[in-house]
C-alpha cells in the first residue's frame, strides 16, 4: 500500500513539473513572438537620437565651465554592431579637464539585460553606468560592489558623479 502511494506521489510530481516546464515554454514562446514583432530599425533610431539628446544635455550643463574654459568638450563617431540592430553609428563624448582628466561617455549598445540601453562614463579605472530606462529617461547604477541603487539623470545627479568620477 505505501508502494502505491509513492508512486501516485511520484506521477502527481512529474504532471506538475511537466505543467511548469510547459509554461516556462509558453512564455519563452511568447516573448519569442513579441521580439519579432519589434521594428528594430525604429529600435535603433531611438536609441541613437536618445544618445544625441543626452549628450546635448551633458553639454548644456556644461556650458558655464566649457565658456570659463574648464573643459572641453569633443565628439567621435564610433561604430557599434548588436544583434538584431546590426552595424550603425553612434556618437560617443569626451569631456578634457585641467591636470589631464579625461572623462569619456561611451554608449555600449541598445540591447542590454534590464535596460533599454547603456552608456559608461569612464575616467580611468572609474565606471560609472548610466542605463536608459525608456525613451529619454536616464538613470545611474551605482559601481559594482555596491547594493544596486538606481539615481535618476539629473544635471545634479551628473555633476555629483563627474565630480566622484576625476576626484
Amino acid at each position: 500500500m505505501a508502494r502505491r502511494g509513492r508512486w501516485w506521489y511520484r506521477e502527481a510530481m512529474t504532471d506538475a513539473s511537466s505543467k511548469a516546464l510547459f509554461d516556462t515554454l509558453r512564455e519563452a514562446k511568447k516573448k519569442d513572438e513579441q521580439e519579432q514583432n519589434i521594428d528594430w530599425k525604429t529600435e535603433r533610431e531611438e536609441w541613437v537620437a536618445d544618445v544625441s539628446a543626452l549628450f546635448n544635455d551633458v553639454r548644456q550643463w556644461l556650458e558655464p565651465a566649457i565658456k570659463e574654459g574648464l573643459v572641453r568638450v569633443t565628439s567621435n563617431l564610433r561604430q557599434v554592431s548588436e544583434e538584431y540592430l546590426g552595424t550603425y553609428g553612434i556618437s560617443s563624448l569626451t569631456l578634457a579637464m585641467p591636470e589631464g582628466r579625461l572623462v569619456e561617455m561611451i554608449p555600449v549598445g541598445r540591447i542590454v539585460v534590464g535596460a533599454r540601453g547603456r552608456v559608461d562614463i569612464v575616467s580611468g579605472p572609474k565606471t560609472v553606468m548610466l542605463l536608459r530606462v525608456g525613451p529619454k529617461r536616464w538613470k545611474f547604477r551605482d559601481p559594482l560592489g555596491k547594493q544596486l541603487n538606481l539615481r535618476d539623470l539629473t544635471e545634479t545627479t551628473f555633476a555629483d558623479t563627474l565630480r566622484e568620477l576625476i576626484a
